[in-house]
């Protein structure tokens, strides 16, 4: 090649996203066969949900080991539990439960004094402040993750690493983003990047680094394209779970209760969220991959998605735990079949790493 690097860019998706990105990654490695590794990429960037995956790479532990690890307990490290990824936020709960019963009289007195009639608005407006930050912390799993760091021999630092490894977050207060990097050494631990970009306004508390307040990497961008521009990539895959469905009810059947074909409204609000959160998501991708197209015409940038017209991850909340196994193959045979479709993808990565296309990848079209 000329010299450029290949960056991996894995996107937010909650649980559901991280074990599609591990099923197509693992997919990815056995296609292509034993000489290719997803550890092989010079770039790697982490956001949400996939900066944990871009992090296990980035220190060595293939998607084949994880990926079979977690399908079939090979691996006890990777043996979790939910409590292992995220806690009830119990005392800041607690905390707001006292504090807002206390904050009644005050503002009935208020109402009165201002001669204002009672609103339920109002009063939502005045107790806001005694709300908590987050219904949950990722306390758990920061110490999780640096369990699973130990357990095959790695440290929970960005010191050593042989990749270049990002991690996105966006600081709170400021409205800007930082990105947590090999730069940071020990200054910084990787468990700790990861939950600061993993931090989903209002279902988790923001993380406290260095006295700043951090939330999900992706609230602004979703693949940080300029990052791996600016580290010297010129080729860019991006893994990106988080897809809307195309519910067209003539072809794809969410079930309702009942059995028969659902609009998403029926559906109920997650839903509803779930899907205004994909379609977010897509359209702001697809402006990002635009506008780095044309800025850096010489990158090229291939993107890796769910189906629109499969109801699988969409079935399935982002924060889901129970169906890891259906998502993991899900992701493996989704991937399988794009690279079986899409020869530029398998012919790119390859000689990245100095091969020649497998018999099976030529025929690939």
């Amino acid at each position: 090649m000329d010299g450029g690097k290949i960056a991996l860019s894995l996107t937010g998706g909650g649980m559901t996203g991280a074990f599609y990105e591990i099923g197509c990654l693992a997919a990815l490695d056995d296609f292509l066969g034993f000489d290719f590794s997803s550890t092989g990429f010079h770039v790697y960037i982490g956001v949400s949900a996939g900066a944990s995956v871009a992090a296990l790479l980035a220190k060595g532990l293939s998607a084949r080991k994880i990926y079979w690890g977690l399908l079939h307990g090979s691996e006890p490290s990777l043996d979790f539990k939910r409590g292992d990824f995220y806690m009830a936020n119990r005392w800041a709960i607690v905390k707001s439960v006292f504090g807002c019963f206390a904050s009644v009289p005050g503002f009935f007195i208020k109402s009165i004094r201002n001669n204002q009639r009672p609103s339920p608005f109002e009063f939502m407006h005045h107790i806001e402040e005694r709300l908590p930050p987050g219904l949950f912390a990722l306390d758990n799993y920061q110490r999780y993750f640096c369990r699973l760091l130990e357990a095959f021999g790695k440290t929970d630092s960005f010191t050593g690493i042989s990749r270049e490894l990002y991690i996105p977050a966006t600081d709170l207060d400021l409205g800007t983003r930082r990105i947590f990097s090999n730069q940071d050494g020990d200054q910084v631990t990787i468990s700790n990047a990861i939950a600061a970009s993993s931090a989903i306004p209002l279902f988790f508390r923001p993380v406290r680094i260095q006295g700043r307040d951090y939330i999900d990497g992706s609230t602004g961008r979703v693949a940080h394209l300029d990052v791996a521009v600016k580290a010297g990539s010129t080729t860019v895959l991006i893994i990106n779970p988080m897809l809307n469905i195309m519910n067209d009810r003539s072809s794809v059947c969410i079930p309702r209760s009942d059995g028969k074909c659902a609009r998403i409204a029926e559906k109920g609000m997650s839903f509803i969220h779930d899907q205004a959160t994909r379609i977010e998501t897509r359209v702001r991708l697809d402006g990002e991959i635009r506008r780095a197209q044309v800025e850096f015409p010489q990158v090229k940038i291939y993107r890796i998605e769910p189906s629109s017209a499969e109801v699988m991850m969409f079935l399935h909340p982002t924060m889901s735990y129970g169906e890891r196994e259906q998502i993991l193959r899900y992701g493996y045979t989704c991937m399988t079949s794009i690279l079986k479709r899409r020869r530029a993808v398998i012919e790119e990565l390859m000689q990245f790493h100095g091969l020649n296309p497998s018999d099976e990848a030529s025929a690939a079209e």
